[in-house]
C-alpha cells in the first residue's frame, strides 16, 4: 500500500513538473515575442487609460457645469415663483376686498330696505291715525248737532236749564267743528310729511342699490379674469420649472454615468497593464534563470527513473500477493 501511495505521489509530481517544465521552455523559446507583445499590451492599455482619463475629466467638467446651471435655474425659478405667488396673493387680497365691499353694500341695502319698510309702516299708521281722529271728531260733532237739534225741537220746561244747555252745546259744537277742521287739515299735512319721509327712504334704497351691480361686475372681473390668470400663470411657471429642471437633471445623470464608465475603463486598462507587466516579470524570471529550468528537468528525469523502479517493485509485490492467494 505504501508503494502504491508513493507511486501515485510520484505520478502527480511528474505531471506537475512536466507541465511547469513545458511552460518554462515555451516561455524561454518565445521570450522576445512575449516581451514585445506584453509591452505593446501595456502601451495600448496606457493609451486607453489616458484617453479614458481625458473623457472622464470632460464628463466630470460638463456635469459640474450643468450642476451650476441647475442651481442657477432653481434660484431663478424660485424667484419667479415667489414673484408670481406675491402677485396672486395681491389679486386674492383684492378679491377678498372686493367681496367684502360687495357684502358691505348688500348690508347697507338691507338696512335701507328695513328703514324704508319701517317708514312705510309708520306712514300707513300715521295717515290712518289722522283719518281716525277726523272720523272720531266728525262723529262727535254729529252727535252734538243731533242733540242740539233735538233740544231745539223740544225746549225744556225750565227756561234756565234750557238756556244753559243750549249755550253748552253751542260751545261744544263750535269746539268740535274747530277740532274737525284742524283734524281734516292735518290729514294732507301728515300724509305729505309721511310721504316725504317714505320718498327719502325709497331714495336711500335706490342709492344703496345703485353701486351693487357695478361692484358685482368688478368682483367678477377680479375673480374670473385676474385671479384665474394669476393662478394659471403660477401653475404654468411651476410646471415649466419642473420640466426644465428634470431635463437638466437627466443631462447631469447622463454625464455622471459616462464619467463612471470612463473610470471603469481606466480601471480595466490599469488591470490589463498590470497583468501584462506580471507576464513580463514571469518571462524575465524564466529567461534570466535557465539553471532553474535545467534543475527542474533533472528533477523530472530522476522522478521518472524512480517511478520506473517503483512500478517494477509494485509489480513484484502484486505477483507475490497473487502467489500467496
Amino acid at each position: 500500500a505504501d508503494a502504491r501511495a508513493h507511486l501515485a505521489e510520484l505520478e502527480q509530481r511528474i505531471a506537475d513538473q512536466a507541465e511547469e517544465l513545458e511552460t518554462r521552455r515555451d516561455i524561454a523559446g518565445r521570450y522576445d515575442q512575449i516581451i514585445a507583445d506584453q509591452r505593446q499590451a501595456i502601451a495600448t492599455a496606457q493609451k486607453t487609460a489616458a484617453a479614458a482619463e481625458i473623457n472622464r475629466d470632460a464628463h466630470a467638467a460638463k456635469a459640474t457645469e450643468l450642476k451650476g446651471q441647475l442651481e442657477q435655474m432653481k434660484a431663478e425659478d424660485d424667484a419667479t415663483e415667489l414673484r408670481l405667488k406675491a402677485a396672486l396673493d395681491a389679486v386674492e387680497a383684492r378679491e377678498a376686498s372686493s367681496r367684502e365691499t360687495g357684502n358691505r353694500l348688500v348690508r347697507r341695502l338691507e338696512d335701507s330696505k328695513r328703514i324704508r319698510d319701517k317708514v312705510k309702516a309708520e306712514r300707513d299708521a300715521g295717515i290712518a291715525a289722522a283719518r281716525q281722529t277726523a272720523d272720531a271728531t266728525r262723529a262727535q260733532l254729529e252727535t252734538l248737532r243731533r242733540e242740539y237739534a233735538e233740544l231745539q225741537r223740544n225746549p225744556s220746561a225750565n227756561p234756565a236749564n234750557y238756556t244753559v244747555r243750549t249755550s253748552e252745546l253751542s260751545m261744544q259744537i263750535s269746539d268740535a267743528a274747530d277740532a274737525l277742521r284742524k283734524a281734516e287739515e292735518d290729514i294732507p299735512r301728515v300724509t305729505a310729511d309721511l310721504e316725504h319721509s317714505l320718498a327719502a327712504a325709497e331714495q336711500a334704497v335706490e342709492q344703496a342699490q345703485a353701486p351693487i351691480a357695478e361692484a358685482k361686475r368688478a368682483h367678477q372681473a377680479v375673480t374670473t379674469a385676474e385671479a384665474d390668470a394669476a393662478r394659471d400663470e403660477l401653475q404654468s411657471a411651476k410646471t415649466s420649472a419642473a420640466t426644465r429642471q428634470r431635463e437638466l437633471r437627466e443631462k447631469i445623470a447622463t454625464q455622471d454615468k459616462a464619467r463612471r464608465e470612463q473610470e471603469q475603463a481606466i480601471a480595466n486598462a490599469q488591470a490589463d497593464a498590470a497583468h501584462a507587466q506580471s507576464i513580463i516579470e514571469q518571462a524575465t524570471e524564466v529567461h534570466d534563470h535557465p539553471e532553474i529550468t535545467e534543475s527542474l528537468a533533472g528533477s523530472l528525469a530522476r522522478d521518472k527513473a524512480e517511478h520506473t523502479e517503483t512500478e517494477r517493485e509494485v509489480a513484484q509485490l502484486e505477483a507475490a500477493e497473487d502467489e500467496v492467494r
